[in-house]
């Protein structure tokens, strides 16, 4: 079974290039192949999609998040940083101040992390912060029936806290993008 990340992909800058995401959208809801929709052709293999994004696999999903106010996605094994990245330098070129967000996490609360991108001078400049979790995720349910049976694991996290810890990476990454980059603080509001 493949690892399976959830990515929220937002789009912060001018009406013209937020107004695009409803437009991504939906083309992935016409044809959900994000190598054709957002590179111009399929992926050739496993190997390709991770060439060009890379994850090994890259799919739409309207299961969780917000579809057209971010593009949610499903990828395997990794963090597309590459498709953030090739979006990020692609809207740049309408609004050179853009800032493109990826919130991130493992279905099974493994690791939790936020990116921002923007560009400057020509380069993509990357604003990330990851927290790996050695913990067990639980749900308050799964938390109560295993203390019920004293089989409940040492260390446990709730998704809530899960969230939590969320929230902590994505302010991280987020201050480290605005003490560079303080005319951000205008638009971005992570």
């Amino acid at each position: 079974m493949i690892d399976i990340v959830r990515n929220f992909i937002t789009v912060y800058g001018s009406e013209e290039v937020r107004s695009l995401v409803p437009e991504i959208c939906r083309r992935l809801d016409l044809n959900p192949d994000i190598g054709e929709v957002l590179f111009g052709n399929s992926f050739d293999d496993a190997d390709d999609c991770f060439k060009k994004t890379g994850a090994f696999v890259l799919t739409p999903s309207q299961d969780f998040g917000f579809w057209n106010d971010e593009i949610t996605l499903v990828s395997g094994r990794k963090i597309p940083h590459q498709l953030i990245a090739h979006i990020t330098w692609f809207l740049s070129k309408i609004d050179p101040n853009v800032v493109v967000c990826n919130k991130y996490d493992h279905e099974e609360g493994r690791f939790v992390g936020t990116t921002f991108r923007i560009v400057e001078k020509g380069k993509i400049r990357l604003f990330d912060e990851i927290v790996y979790i050695e913990s067990t995720v639980m749900t308050d349910e799964e938390l109560e029936e295993c203390s019920n049976d004293e089989e409940a694991p040492d260390d446990v996290l709730t998704w809530e806290q899960l969230g939590e810890i969320h929230s902590k990476t994505t302010a991280t990454a987020l201050n480290k993008l605005f003490s560079e980059f303080p005319k951000c603080v205008e638009y971005v509001n992570a």
